[in-house]
């Protein structure tokens, strides 16, 4: 039950490459807005974003508040 939101960074105009590979990942809850892409993951997906997520230049977690 460890769910967090990551956002996966992307350059302007590759938002829908990096939704294609989120959802080829199989995560859930994708939400596309200007050079970021949100999704929601368990902690242990991690590695495993910043490994599979070619096109996207970055993986950080989104500030929980």
């Amino acid at each position: 039950m460890n769910n967090i939101t990551l956002i996966a960074t992307a350059t302007f105009g590759l938002e829908k490459v990096v939704k294609n590979e989120v959802i080829a990942l199989g995560f859930e809850n994708i939400k596309v807005s200007e050079g970021k892409v949100e999704f929601e993951a368990r902690l242990g997906d991690i590695p495993g974003a910043n490994l599979w997520l070619r096109s996207a230049d970055n993986i950080v977690p989104m500030r929980q508040v």
